[in-house]
């Protein structure tokens, strides 16, 4: 945008000028009575739109209304950036955010980004110091979102796309026994978290261990059902590990076949059945040793087996047998 030609009041009159011209008279004094300056300065040069750039205009630096035009011919010049492209000053509006975790974070009209501290009613200032030498309008933010893990995403007027990570203690080691690195029970061959929080592992020392939501060690899973931090049965090696719609935990083992766990009314406390091959009935289990556990939408279980081949597990209509589809019966 260019302006070759002003115009200015004086004295009750009004006079043009080109701005090549000697300086023909002094808007000072004008300026200094009026009761707004910045409304005057609008007056006159109303391509400026923001105070920022009105504050630019200082009348100490100014000694005459040439000076003044120059100063403004040069606010109002498009800016480039590094592609060649217009620079657009816009203003981004006043929003607050909560993210998943509860924070909330502001970002004030014009620019600004901060996270307010609810407990001293503080909002403290939120900038990446590797791009800003402190806190100022210039971080725009356009755009906020939180992800599953808790990141933090910004997208931003000059500083692309944003990731900010929290958490930067991204594993804890948890281990059968610290002090051995070689434990077999710190070889894990299966995870699985079930629908009530707990971690459940199985190990190459044939023992499952369960943990809480907090990945606190609680105990093993006994014989007899229970979980127990002193129990030392070994119920085999469980490489899958699964719960199906009706809560029970199906377990897969290495040469043990496969365990139901079925929960009962006390919290952590199991009804256990164990199912084998029997080379005497073609409805049970294919192979005793099951790698991998699924549970479809028809609510079928499925089993698969070393040398064994495939199984899905039917249950009878009264729910107290079951048998085992698979190549040496229908499947």
């Amino acid at each position: 945008m260019s302006i070759l030609r002003y115009r200015f009041c004086l004295s009750g009159r009004q006079q043009e000028s080109d701005t090549d011209s000697p300086c023909p008279c002094l808007m000072k004094t004008d300026m200094e009575e009026s009761e707004n300056i910045y409304d005057f300065l609008k007056d006159y040069f109303w391509e400026i739109e923001s105070e920022k750039d009105w504050r630019k205009l200082s009348l100490s630096n100014l000694k005459c209304s040439r000076c003044l035009l120059c100063a403004a011919l040069k606010l109002v010049k498009k800016e480039k950036d590094k592609y060649g492209k217009d620079v657009v000053d816009s203003r981004p509006e006043m929003y607050i955010y909560e993210d998943i975790n509860g924070a909330l974070w502001i970002h004030p009209s014009g620019g600004g980004f901060a996270w307010y501290d609810r407990k001293n009613n503080r909002i403290k200032p939120f900038y990446n110091p590797s791009l800003q030498s402190g806190w100022s309008t210039d971080n725009k933010v356009t755009a906020i979102f939180t992800d599953k893990q808790g990141n933090l995403w910004l997208g931003s007027y000059g500083n692309g796309l944003e990731k900010v990570s929290f958490n930067t203690n991204h594993f804890h080691l948890l281990t059968a026994a610290p002090d051995d690195p070689e434990f077999p029970g710190s070889n894990i061959r299966a995870i699985y978290q079930d629908h009530d929080g707990y971690i459940w592992t199985g190990n190459k020392d044939k023992i499952v261990r369960v943990y809480d939501q907090k990945q606190r060690y609680i105990g093993n899973l006994t014989a007899q059902g229970t979980i127990s931090p002193h129990s030392t049965d070994e119920l085999g090696i469980a490489y899958a590990i699964m719960q199906d719609h009706e809560g029970t935990i199906w377990i897969g083992t290495k040469g043990n076949g496969l365990i139901a766990a079925k929960p009962q009314s006390k919290p952590l406390t199991y009804h256990l059945t164990q199912y084998t091959t029997d080379t005497n009935d073609v409805y049970s289990l294919s192979g005793n040793e099951i790698y991998s556990l699924y549970e479809d939408k028809q609510q079928r279980i499925w089993i698969a087996t070393f040398e064994g081949g495939i199984n899905y597990l039917k249950k009878e209509a009264n729910e107290k047998s079951v048998q085992f589809i698979n190549y040496r019966n229908r499947l």
